[in-house]
């Protein structure tokens, strides 16, 4: 797939492509910086099909649908990884990974502009949601892999990773063999990206630890997928925000380095892509802002002013200089951010529904081939001439095909032929046979039926003292080969192997953001086969050339999100609403019934206290924080609430902001 940088000089792009690479899958993200913030345009996991191996075609079939965003500009690439591909002791990207991403950024072409290590987001992300150094234990799971990370009062003080085994505990007390400092473990553990982790987490809050680890049983928490990737999004935002654009990027052909948090910017990778341990910015708790250029006019004149201001203009002046620097306070730095935390109830129901579908077809044209296993001997036949002897007094008829017989090798007659009766000779002494000449061809094919001259034949199952046959002349003409055919068995071995491939085969429909297939709907119809080869037919390999039709059942996933709101609303207490963002539907069973899809659904999600956001900003802008509380008691029946107010002036610190677009409020729950 071809990226190409710049459309023109000194472009730039706003479009980036994010890579989370794991040991067995990995996740694609199209990421949009507008008006300072890191959209998610696309988002699109995937399986590798062999490992790291083939990773360069599994990138970019995932990236093939997004080739709308891609297909302009050169792509700027960020990956994120996790802490068993980085080498613990210089921060650098492992040696056989790093060989890798420089074949995906080749092959692809894209432009790398480097990493960020995954515990280091979800680090930093943390202490920004929290408002507090960390005191925390990371255990990042990878399939085969552990790494263990200690974090005190907001610093990293340890990192080992180790090979994972059915025993959790085994693993973990083998990564902190090396730990110096094994005293008192801070009592608070986070666990993420593994399949079973609610197994793990009670494993771990069963084990008795020694009082010398944890002083109490550690509070286990597990971190969702989503919540990864929201924290290394918003650590790759928050360095775009603290550099201006003009920064970040330069002409390409300079070649300047920046470094920036766990990535490098601008620098070609094959030069050296985050081959030298990373300096770290400190974490920085506050609003991201930047202050507009303005400048005062001159006042320059005023010494060629030849009067004196008097003490009521110097206070007025003062007064309106004090005026305008507290509304650009406000208005530029005055900042909050208060979430409130909802009361909710969890919605798990079954539903049937009924939508429209469409059908998306793709036509695929598959090869297959194998080497033929059936043997067949092929040749031809000897052929000769006897001599029919007869001693019996009456005339002997033999058919066409009586079979005639020496050292175990069968001719047949080729006609009929009569033999007359013996007779005596003229003193009656001897008796003399009759005869007949007939020609004869071998039972079978073979070199072994070529028989020298003289032999003596037994004809069917009569006496050899009556009856026999005699070659005057040798026998010719017999031959035999192996060779190798195109067998019932291996044109099934052949079908079996194209309706593999077809299983395999990934080409998916191009789907609109808001479409979803059902995959058991799915109908393969294969249109037409060609064999090179006929059964039976001499072939060392045959091939198969198929059309094949695959026919993928559509859905709109707004349409049917909508569909299920509707009849949640119907149950629904006046006072919630419903989280979209909590809502998850899962089709458990479908059926197509003429032009409709009918579905068995189910439903899990909450449902909110409702609150009008805009009511709520009217009532509390510029209260203080206990003003705040007693608004949110007294008309809100709500879980808590968290505020962090932006401001380093003794005076309003404890304020709210005037400006109602300088207070970012959120609703979320505690669960």
């Amino acid at each position: 797939m071809k990226l190409p940088f710049f459309s023109k000089k000194d472009d730039f792009n706003d479009i980036y492509l994010g890579l989370f690479l794991k040991e067995q899958e990995g996740v694609v993200f199209v990421l949009n910086f507008k008006n300072q913030k890191m959209i998610i345009e696309e988002q699109k996991s995937f399986f590798y099909t062999n490992g790291w191996e083939n990773l360069v075609n599994d990138i970019d079939e995932a990236i093939y649908e997004y080739e709308k965003y891609l297909n302009k500009n050169k792509i700027k690439t960020i990956f994120f990884l996790y802490s068993h591909f980085i080498n613990e002791k210089n921060g650098s990207i492992r040696q056989p990974y790093l060989n890798k991403i420089k074949e995906i950024i080749n092959d692809l072409d894209l432009e790398a502009i480097g990493f960020i290590e995954c515990f280091e987001g979800i680090t930093n992300w943390l202490q920004k949601k929290e408002s507090s150094l960390l005191n925390t234990i990371f255990l990042e799971f990878d399939k085969t892999q552990l790494s263990v990370i200690f974090f005190k009062t907001g610093s990293l003080e340890y990192k080992k990773t180790v090979s994972r085994t059915e025993n959790v505990i085994d693993d973990f007390f083998e990564a902190i063999n090396d730990y110096p400092n094994k005293n008192i473990f801070p009592s608070r553990i986070i666990i993420y990206d593994s399949d079973g982790l609610d197994k793990i987490a009670e494993k771990i809050i069963n084990f008795k630890f020694d009082k010398n680890y944890f002083v109490q049983i550690p509070k286990i928490e597990i971190l969702k997928l989503e919540e990864i990737f929201k924290s290394l999004i918003n650590t790759f935002e928050n360095q775009l925000v603290d550099k201006p654009k003009e920064e970040i990027f330069k002409e390409e052909k300079e070649k300047i380095t920046r470094k920036n948090f766990d990535f490098f910017i601008g620098k070609d990778i094959e030069e050296s892509f985050i081959s030298e341990k990373i300096s770290k910015k400190p974490f920085k708790f506050g609003l991201n802002f930047k202050l507009p250029h303005f400048s005062l006019p001159s006042l320059s004149f005023l010494s060629n002013l030849s009067f004196k201001l008097n003490e009521k203009i110097i206070i007025f002046l003062g007064g309106v200089l004090i005026l305008i620097g507290l509304f650009i306070n406000e208005f530029y730095f005055h900042k909050a951010q208060l979430t409130i935390y909802l009361p909710y109830k969890n919605i798990e129901k079954k539903l049937k529904s009924t939508i429209n579908y469409e059908e998306k077809i793709i036509n695929l044209n598959l090869k297959e081939s194998v080497e033929t296993t059936a043997k067949k001997y092929i040749g031809s036949k000897a052929k000769g001439k006897v001599t029919v002897h007869s001693f019996d007094d009456k005339e002997k008829i033999f058919s066409q095909g009586t079979v005639i017989e020496v050292n175990g090798l069968k001719f047949l007659l080729d006609n009929e032929i009569k033999v007359a009766s013996s007779s005596l000779i003229s003193d009656g002494s001897a008796k003399l046979p009759g005869k007949a000449n007939v020609s004869v061809t071998a039972f079978d094919i073979g070199e072994n039926y070529n028989l020298s001259k003289n032999q003596r034949f037994k004809i069917d199952n009569l006496s050899t003292s009556i009856y026999f046959a005699i070659n005057e002349d040798s026998f010719s003409g017999g031959s035999k080969k192996q060779i190798k055919i195109f067998s019932l068995s291996d044109r099934n071995s052949l079908e079996n192997k194209l309706n593999e491939s077809i299983k395999k085969n990934k080409q998916l429909p191009k789907l609109s953001k808001n479409q979803d297939f059902i995959s058991n709907l799915t109908t393969i119809k294969i249109k037409e086969k060609n064999f090179s080869k006929e059964i039976g037919e001499e072939a060392e390999l045959v091939e198969l050339n198929a059309e094949v039709e695959v026919v993928y059942i559509t859905y709109n996933k707004l349409l049917l999100k909508e569909i299920v709101r509707k009849d949640l609303i119907k149950n629904l207490d006046e006072d919630y609403e419903i989280n979209d963002e909590d809502l998850k539907i899962k089709i458990e069973n479908s059926k197509l019934e003429k032009d409709k899809l009918n579905l068995n659904l189910d439903v899990k999600g909450k449902t909110v206290l409702k609150i009008k956001k805009d009511e709520l900003l009217n009532k509390i802008t510029g209260q203080n924080k206990d003003r705040l509380a007693k608004i949110l008691k007294d008309n809100y029946k709500i879980d808590g609430f968290n505020l962090i107010i932006s401001d380093n002036l003794p005076i309003i610190k404890n304020y709210l902001p005037w400006l109602k677009n300088n207070i970012n409020l959120r609703f979320q729950t505690l669960d």
